[in-house]
């Protein structure tokens, strides 16, 4: 069903996983995207064989699946971080010149638009003011960003990747340490069970849900709930 439909709404055409993975793999994706010139220049060599003959199959096979979501490329992502990872090692004096500046300093200020956007997503989203640690968190993004922005005008390639991945774990730890768990509104079976336990007029109820088939509603209410479509 996943194959030839896009099941639960999740139908996108080919070229998604593509463009999605872009921020999905931050900043690692544009760090493969500077390393892309090395791997064709080396694609006789074994492992960068091995790695090709890894990523490419799976990823255009998970293009054709109609139903995409973003983690399910992640079997094939090691694969093109390997790549990049030993084309660093191979040029790092030369890694950041050129166009390749260019591509690593939009990964830089990316992260400054997430260090901007995210609290201001969370406002709307949620109605309400996101916790001060994550202006904080947003705060040292921006830090992290503008220093290795900084430090790609220099050609300083390590010092900049390196201040990537500071910006990338903050960023993380910003969207899912701090703001997700207090997006009640994203969690839906959580507050699902909260409403059914000031509703229900019997200790032990037989619930029954129709139209919400996650698997999450199992695990907040319990073993014996039953799915259907309320026919």
């Amino acid at each position: 069903g996943k194959v030839s439909t896009g099941q639960e709404s999740h139908g996108k055409p080919p070229g998604w996983h593509l463009l999605t993975g872009l921020l999905t793999y931050w900043p690692g994706s544009f760090v493969v995207i500077a390393a892309t010139p090395w791997v064709w220049r080396n694609r006789g060599d074994a492992a960068v064989r091995f790695c090709l003959a890894w990523l490419a199959p799976f990823w255009i096979a998970f293009e054709l699946v109609v139903t995409k979501l973003p983690h399910y490329t992640l079997p094939a992502a090691p694969a093109a971080f390997l790549m990049a990872g030993v084309a660093i090692a191979a040029t790092a004096p030369v890694f950041a010149k050129g166009w390749r500046r260019i591509v690593l300093g939009l990964a830089a200020g990316l992260g400054l638009l997430l260090a901007l956007a995210l609290p201001f997503a969370f406002h709307w989203y949620q109605s309400a003011l996101p916790p001060f640690v994550a202006f904080a968190s947003a705060a040292l993004i921006l830090v992290a960003g503008g220093l290795a922005l900084h430090q790609l005008i220099g050609g300083k390639t390590l010092a900049a990747l390196g201040l990537l991945a500071a910006e990338a774990i903050m960023a993380q730890a910003l969207l899912f340490g701090l703001l997700m768990p207090q997006a009640d509104r994203f969690w839906i079976a959580p507050r699902a069970a909260e409403t059914l336990k000031q509703l229900a007029i019997c200790p032990s109820p037989r619930i029954f849900i129709a139209g919400m088939n996650e698997t999450s509603m199992l695990f907040a209410l319990g073993k014996d709930l039953t799915f259907g479509d309320g026919a």
